[in-house]
């Protein structure tokens, strides 16, 4: 099962780690499902999202960075408990292989 890590553009901290994700078991397990549940956990649902490879290719706005962290190879992580630390934020972006950044718009 593919473990995402994706941090919060405007806030530069860590939103969410699927690793305990409730409902990501039974999701499409594809990093925008990631955000759809996170934002559904946190009141914001109905959402749009797109995936971009880069975020240079994205348009300006709200979304997250995402990371993956199960890769063979890698250095395994514990499942996030504190989102801000910067330590972690800092070995999430080190040693996780990034995916690229999920632009979110509202609802019209």
């Amino acid at each position: 099962m593919p473990r995402y890590i994706l941090i919060e553009s405007n806030s530069g901290y860590i939103w969410t780690d699927t690793a305990d994700l409730p409902g990501w078991d039974k999701s499409g397990q594809q990093p925008v499902d990631a955000a759809r549940l996170i934002d559904e956990h946190t009141g914001a649902p109905a959402r749009e999202y797109e995936l971009f490879r880069s975020a240079r290719g994205a348009p300006g706005g709200s979304g997250y960075h995402v990371w993956r962290v199960d890769d063979a190879g890698r250095e395994p992580l514990p499942a996030v408990a504190d989102g801000q630390d910067r330590e972690t934020v800092d070995t999430v972006e080190r040693v996780g292989e990034y995916v690229g950044f999920i632009h979110v718009t509202e609802p019209a």
